[in-house]
């Protein structure tokens, strides 16, 4: 959100506030239903937690292992609470794989505002 200025006191207490449980691909913008969710065969929704925020910043807390289909493309990441939709950010560009292979969600994972 480049039009938005937060002091990262602020960031760090609005991201704490976002309850993340799992994490799931999206082939296009998820709204805020999860729609456009991969339906591969093989493909589920992962467990996937992150560490408390510092610097502004949460750090994924586990890694999650998606697998893919040729011809799958990840355009957003989105993280549920209990099964509701939490929040989403756009992959870009996107990645499409040309071929069956696997995607992975770990350490280098970060949520911001």
């Amino acid at each position: 959100m480049s039009d938005v200025i937060l002091s990262v006191t602020a960031a760090n207490s609005a991201l704490n506030t976002f309850q993340i449980d799992q994490v799931s691909l999206h082939s296009d913008n998820p709204s805020t239903t999860g729609a456009n969710e991969l339906t591969s065969l093989g493909y589920a929704r992962q467990s996937f937690s992150f560490a408390a925020s510092e610097n502004g910043q949460r750090l994924a807390a586990t890694t999650a292992i998606f697998d893919l289909a040729a011809g799958d493309t990840v355009a957003w990441v989105a993280y549920w609470y209990q099964g509701s939709f939490t929040i989403a950010k756009q992959v870009s560009p996107a990645l499409v794989f040309n071929q069956e292979g696997q995607a992975t969600l770990g350490s280098q994972t970060v949520l911001e505002l």
